[in-house]
């Protein structure tokens, strides 16, 4: 690749990077700290000071915005990067609280459209069970107040993704990093007030998280 498309290829990155900044109203610190990437390698690329940022760093970028590479380094007007067919195929998730989470199913099941206050827009098509959930100041640093999960109760679980469970004769429902040791399934905390715990008959998985949106808007 010669330096003059390379220049052009991260020069489309910037703009892009920057319009999915602003539509998902969430800042270059906020992402950063979102991704688990310096701060400062997000902001060498918006400054132009990185023109090959790393592998690792585009799959995190790409994959919080739910983008592929091809599009987040293709040229775009203002406003196009999700398409007609993105919008078209995207869906609205209800906003419920952590206890609702429990048992999801009959709450949705028992819920009509009217009876439930704050919906969010998913950018693709998902379970129709899906939900989202505002985050706790527990969460911080990891996810920033504001912050929503989108949760797929259907989808199956993968290493090292982040999956919502609940602990059975509690109230606790929590996020844990799912994680595969070989015959066993181990969840691990994200932050440093719980320890790794088997994933067992004591406890029930809810669902993957499949997106987290910020919102500046956090009442």
């Amino acid at each position: 690749m010669t330096n003059k498309e390379l220049n052009k290829m991260h020069d489309n990155l910037v703009r892009n990077l920057r319009e999915l900044l602003h539509r998902n109203q969430i800042s270059a610190t906020q992402l950063a700290r979102n991704i688990d990437t310096p701060q400062s390698t997000i902001q060498n690329i918006l400054m132009g000071r990185t023109l090959d940022p790393r592998m690792s760093t585009m799959d995190r970028i790409c994959s919080y915005f739910d983008i592929s590479f091809e599009k987040i380094l293709a040229p775009t007007t203002p406003g196009a990067l999700y398409t007609h067919s993105d919008t078209a195929s995207a869906q609205q998730v209800p906003i419920i609280n952590w206890q609702q989470a429990i048992n999801y199913s009959n709450f949705l099941k028992n819920s009509s459209p009217q009876s439930i206050a704050k919906w969010l827009l998913c950018d693709n098509k998902i379970d129709d069970f899906a939900f989202a959930l505002q985050t706790k100041r527990a969460l911080e640093p990891r996810f920033p107040v504001g912050t929503y999960l989108i949760v797929d109760p259907e989808r199956t679980p993968m290493s090292n993704q982040l999956v919502i469970v609940y602990f059975k004769g509690t109230q606790e429902v929590a996020v844990r990093e799912y994680l595969l040791d070989g015959s066993q399934q181990l969840l691990k905390p994200i932050t440093a007030d719980a320890s790794t715990k088997v994933l067992d008959d004591a406890v029930k998985m809810i669902g993957v998280i499949y997106q987290s949106r910020y919102s500046c808007d956090d009442s």
